[in-house]
């Protein structure tokens, strides 16, 4: 084949973006322009089995696996020519047929999201083993070299099955069957830690029919709203709602006060809408009583099916007790509140809750922890004796995903 002064421009094969020689080419006085090889070859050229030669010729913004210009596999010869940067690809011709063995054991020792690791056992080669080619899903992840028997696949994703495989090389290029296929179903990502955000308390000395626990700071969408609320007295149940979510969902089991009349109970609002300004919680009861609680919110805590566990006690005394709940897993958030009747005149929250809302005398307290594996109880101290009235919920938290 002779070619001159012809222009070769925007050709795209498999093989050799515009010319697949495997005889004898001549090409003269000629212009490569945006070629493209997709599979195998040089952008312009693919010289397979024959002898090619280049005079005179200018090579521009040619792309291919095997070199921006040529992918030569036999002979070539050029000159005269200005080419593209990174042009040329010389596969030596080598007398080495046989590939590595290919390699066995492989596994997964982490299946976590964005690091899968994987190992296995070294190829061996006549000649000199080069390398290694993981494949995911049958498609090239990556490669390592021929003493490197592990990779690590930073871009699997949460919860997603994949099938790993992986194959030897040798200078000669030569490849043997890929390894055994390996499954590995990636883990979900670990939950978001739970974060108290802000809070508040109220304690009315005279009876009323409402009374506001202003949050102030802004509300972010998606979090936990919580607290524990009593009403001393009054008919029916004590009511509790915001000015942005409106009523709060009541959770069971309550308690009542110990002159047997009343209502104490935790109420919440999972997946809070967003609320720039803050919200002001209300406690509401039918006719004028004594009314006081304590609400916070919280992030990382899960949007639906938040609460899991919930024990409530009550008693008189200087040591107070929620009871032990349901058993739970590590990890979750132990939501803890305490009301008094009397002032305890202080109060110490222990087995590591941490206290972040409390009133001037300690009769309204709420705190916090992380769950440990089993059941969960959250004791508090009191400076002095009063009656008591205790919860204790566990909820789940938010997925990393």
């Amino acid at each position: 084949m002779t070619v001159s002064t012809t222009l070769f421009t925007g050709n795209v094969a498999m093989e050799g973006g515009a010319v697949f020689n495997q005889n004898i080419a001549n090409i003269t006085q000629s212009t490569f322009t945006d070629n493209a090889a997709t599979i195998y070859g040089g952008g312009a050229i693919l010289n397979a089995f024959g002898t090619t030669t280049v005079a005179m010729s200018t090579f521009v913004g040619n792309t291919g696996p095997g070199g921006g210009v040529v992918d030569n596999d036999t002979t070539i010869n050029i000159s005269d020519s200005a080419c593209d940067i990174g042009a040329y690809e010389l596969i030596v011709v080598s007398s080495d047929t046989q590939p590595p063995t290919t390699p066995g054991g492989l596994a997964a020792s982490s299946n976590a999201a964005g690091g899968v690791v994987l190992s296995w056992n070294a190829s061996t080669d006549n000649v000199g083993l080069v390398g290694y080619t993981v494949y995911r899903n049958g498609s090239p992840l990556g490669k390592t070299n021929g003493g490197t028997t592990g990779y690590t696949d930073t871009s699997a994703a949460a919860k997603t099955t994949y099938t790993y495989s992986v194959d030897a090389y040798d200078a000669a290029g030569n490849h043997l069957a890929q390894s055994t296929a390996l499954a590995v179903t990636t883990t979900a990502p670990p939950p978001v830690a739970a974060r108290w955000v802000q809070g508040g308390t109220a304690a009315t000395g005279t009876p009323v029919t409402i009374v506001p626990i202003q949050l102030t700071a802004a509300v972010s969408a998606g979090n936990l709203l919580v607290g524990w609320f009593g009403q001393y007295d009054s008919s029916g149940r004590v009511q509790v709602s915001d000015n942005v979510n409106g009523a709060w969902t009541r959770a069971s089991p309550s308690t009542t006060f110990s002159s047997g009349g009343g209502d104490v109970a935790l109420f919440y609002v999972q997946n809070a809408a967003a609320a720039p300004a803050g919200v002001t919680v209300t406690i509401s009861s039918a006719a004028g009583t004594y009314l006081q609680g304590s609400a916070a919110e919280y992030a990382g805590v899960a949007v639906i099916g938040r609460l899991d566990q919930i024990a409530v006690a009550s008693g008189t005394g200087t040591a107070a007790n929620s009871g032990a709940t349901g058993s739970v897993a590590a990890g979750g958030l132990l939501f803890s509140a305490l009301m008094t009747g009397t002032s305890p005149g202080g109060a110490t929250a222990n087995n590591g809750l941490l206290i972040h809302d409390h009133n001037t005398d300690f009769s309204v307290d709420d705190a916090d922890s992380t769950t440990t594996a089993g059941t969960q109880q959250s004791p508090w101290a009191l400076q002095q004796s009063a009656d008591w009235y205790e919860v204790a919920a566990v909820l789940h938290l938010r997925s990393g995903q």
